[in-house]
């Protein structure tokens, strides 16, 4: 339809093939940026990856579990892979796998090195965040939320520490120790040391460790004094009888030996 005026009206043609030319530009330029704006996952699922795959780049790829070295839960995994420098100086490559099964795992790599081993991510499924901030772990729902951390299953560590203060107050001279008769009728009568919960009360409530420690710290020091106790009681009595008779004299009528203390 331009060509219809390129005899008479060349100025019009010119500005038509301007705005074609415009046109034809920003609908290139939108259609670019719409295809950028969405990442094309590629079928490379009898390809292995290494870190210098992802040069300054992120590439999504279809990937089988045995190609990836990944656990078999899952026969498939989509996996991102990014790498933010063409070398070692900007730092590893790293990749995201994403199951079937929702289960998430991680691996960093150098180009030097080659990748590290996969890493579990913890996700919804198996670790939960509340809003009050409180960790549920193997667990969706809390009933007491003054824990926390929320464990429904076993916990293994290798090191806990717990805050304590101690029981040393047990040697002071002011601490009232309870006599052994007093102790017999409490055990007798409540089935329990004092200050200690009840079976039934740790049954229904569990055990604070950082308390429970100290009051079994206590009743070792408390033990220790009554040891102590007892082992000394005889040997004051031996020390009175001997401060009774030190100046007295015994003969002995078979052998008139004398005896002095």
């Amino acid at each position: 339809m331009l060509l219809l005026f390129s005899v008479k009206r060349k100025p019009l043609l010119f500005s038509g093939l301007i705005t074609l030319v415009l046109i034809l530009s920003c609908t290139y330029h939108v259609s670019h940026a719409q295809n950028a704006s969405k990442l094309t996952v590629s079928d490379t699922r009898s390809t292995a990856t290494l870190p210098s795959t992802y040069f300054r780049g992120v590439t999504a790829d279809f990937k089988t579990y045995s190609i990836m070295t990944l656990p078999n839960t899952s026969a498939f995994y989509t996996v991102l892979g990014i790498n933010g420098w063409g070398d070692d100086t900007g730092g590893p490559s790293h990749e995201l796998a994403f199951s079937n099964t929702n289960d998430v795992y991680i691996r960093t790599g150098f180009i030097s090195s080659g990748w590290g081993t996969w890493e579990k991510i913890l996700t919804d499924h198996s670790i939960k965040t509340l809003s009050n901030g409180n960790v549920l772990i193997g667990k969706k729902s809390q009933t007491n939320s003054s824990y926390k951390l929320d464990v429904n299953g076993s916990i293994r560590a290798n090191k806990m520490v717990v805050n304590s203060t101690g029981a040393d107050f047990v040697f002071d001279s002011s601490y009232h120790l309870m006599s052994l008769d007093s102790l017999s009728r409490y055990i007798k009568a409540y089935h329990h040391l004092p200050g200690i919960p009840s079976a039934k009360e740790m049954q229904s409530n569990g055990a604070d460790l950082g308390e429970l420690y100290n009051k079994m710290l206590e009743k070792m020091e408390i033990l220790t004094e009554y040891v102590i106790e007892q082992c000394l009681s005889p040997l004051k009595d031996w020390t009175k009888i001997v401060k009774q008779f030190s100046h007295s004299k015994f003969r002995n009528n078979e052998n008139e030996t004398s005896i002095w203390f």
